[in-house]
């Protein structure tokens, strides 16, 4: 009985620790967030896992974000960061976002693929991005529901769960 006893005391000296290690890992280090949809493509693909930090700074520019403001589909969204706070965000005919008056060159990441007229949103431009707001785009511009819909909107910075550092998985990439 007293092997018993001991066997199952050190099962539990261990499981309980590295359970705790664990939670406290997930809670403030990071965490994993599944891709769900093609807003992102060619970045990001649906079914993708990513690793995420959570912001201990300000988040920058070009950011791949996970935002868990409520917003119609109720679901969390990935973007990317094109604006932050008091940046005035335009658009012109072709799509091309310009930022502050000056174009974004988003030649590493966007598609357009088949725009179907929903390369304007449905939200007026020019507009200005809101105190501790952030202005995010999805990199399909085609299919992406992001910050040109009123669905979506600003995301205010305080539901940012994080930035996307990695996306994990059989084609690891690691974002900067």
């Amino acid at each position: 009985m007293k092997k018993i006893n001991s066997f199952f005391y050190e099962i539990v000296s261990v499981i309980v620790p590295a359970i705790a290690i664990i939670a406290l890992l997930f809670t403030f280090c990071f965490r994993l967030v599944g891709v769900s949809g093609d807003s992102m493509d060619n970045t990001l693909h649906d079914g993708d896992w990513l690793l995420v930090m959570p912001y201990y700074s300000e988040p920058q520019y070009g950011d791949i974000i996970i935002s868990t403001q409520e917003n119609e589909r109720h679901e969390n969204i990935v973007k990317r960061i094109i604006a932050k706070e008091n940046d005035v965000v335009d658009r012109a005919e072709d799509g091309t976002i310009s930022v502050n008056g000056e174009a974004l060159d988003e030649s590493g990441y966007i598609i357009y693929g088949d725009v179907s007229g929903n390369l304007h949103g449905n939200v007026s431009f020019p507009l200005t991005v809101p105190e501790n707001c952030v202005f995010v785009l999805g990199d399909n511009r085609g299919i992406s529901l992001d910050s040109r819909y009123t669905a979506i909107g600003f995301v205010q910075e305080n539901y940012l769960l994080g930035k996307a550092v990695c996306r994990v998985g059989e084609n690891w990439k690691i974002y900067e």
